[in-house]
């Protein structure tokens, strides 16, 4: 992964797979993620929550959705459905992607 928040994000949901869905308070998830510098939340989106979530749909088992809760404009948590990836086919593409890249770090 190239996120540092992408390996802790996916260890984080992967623990809750098997529920399908989490709520985390935002200010949990900064904290759980080590994130807690990010103080506007526009920042830690882009920052963190969105690299991360590309790098848990690029490299993992696990296919990860959310959506924002609002206490008027501020977004206060988040919601997050975990669905497991059972097709064999997308998890060996997967695999496949990530022995080119290490190969191509190699190089």
């Amino acid at each position: 992964m190239k996120s540092k928040y992408g390996i802790r994000l996916y260890e984080l949901l992967k623990s809750y797979a098997y529920l399908g869905e989490k709520h985390f308070n935002l200010e949990e998830l900064k904290r759980r993620l080590n994130a807690e510098s990010y103080h506007d939340y526009s920042n830690f989106k882009i920052k963190v929550l969105t690299p991360a979530l590309e790098d848990i749909d690029n490299y993992t088992d696990i296919k990860v959705y959310f959506t924002e809760i609002k206490e008027s404009r501020k977004v206060v948590a988040l919601y997050f459905k975990i669905e497991p990836i059972k097709d064999v086919n997308i998890r060996i593409g997967k695999w496949n992607k990530i022995e080119n890249e290490l190969n191509e770090k190699q190089d």
